[in-house]
C-alpha cells in the first residue's frame, strides 16, 4: 500500500506524532495519575483512621466489661471509694470503684489475663474515672442512683474516644 507524506513549510511529515503533541499528552497522562494517586492516598489515611479507631473501640470495651462486671460496692469496705489495702494491681479490684483513677499505656497494654495486646496497639492510653451520680428515667418516672463508669481511650495521634455507662445500685 501506498503511504502519502505531507510537506509543511518545506519538511517531510511522516506518521507520528510532534514533539508539542507527545508534551501535552504526557502532560494530560501526568494529570490523570496524580489524580488517582491522590484518591489512593486519601483512601489509605482512611483506612489508618478506621483501624486506629477499631483499636481504640476494643481496648475500651475490653476495660468497661472488665469492670462492670465486679460488685457495685466493695463487699468488705462497702462505704469505701477506690482501691484500698492489697488492691494494687487490676487483679485485685473486687468492685466498680477500685478502677477510678486506674490508668495504663502507652506501653505493656495487657489484658485482665495478664496476656499482652498485639504490638498494633502500643502507643494508647486508657483512663478511667468512676463517678456516684443519678438518672432520671423518665420513661417509668423514677430517678435512679449508681455510678457512671469513664473509660477514655487516647490513640497515639492524641485523638480520644469516651464510653460511659450508668451502672444502678442494685439496692434500689
Amino acid at each position: 500500500m501506498y503511504r502519502q507524506t505531507q510537506v509543511v513549510r518545506g519538511r517531510k511529515r511522516g506518521p507520528g506524532f510532534t514533539l508539542v503533541e507527545a508534551v501535552i499528552a504526557l502532560a494530560i497522562l501526568q494529570l490523570a495519575v496524580l489524580g488517582i494517586l491522590y484518591t489512593l492516598a486519601a483512601g489509605a489515611q482512611q483506612s489508618n483512621a478506621g483501624d486506629q479507631a477499631w483499636r481504640a473501640s476494643i481496648l475500651g470495651v475490653d476495660l468497661m466489661q472488665e469492670i462492670v462486671r465486679l460488685y457495685y460496692q466493695d463487699p468488705k469496705f462497702p462505704s469505701d471509694f477506690g482501691p484500698h489495702g492489697n488492691e494494687k494491681t487490676r487483679n485485685s479490684y473486687d468492685d466498680i470503684a477500685d478502677y477510678n483513677g486506674y490508668t495504663d499505656g502507652p506501653t505493656g497494654l495487657t489484658q485482665l489475663s495478664g496476656a499482652a495486646y498485639p504490638s498494633g496497639f502500643s502507643g494508647y492510653t486508657r483512663r478511667v474515672a468512676v463517678q456516684d451520680t443519678t438518672m432520671t428515667l423518665t420513661s417509668i418516672g423514677r430517678t435512679v442512683t449508681g455510678r457512671a463508669v469513664t473509660v477514655t481511650v487516647m490513640q497515639p495521634d492524641g485523638q480520644t474516644w469516651q464510653m460511659v455507662r450508668f451502672v444502678a445500685n442494685p439496692t434500689q
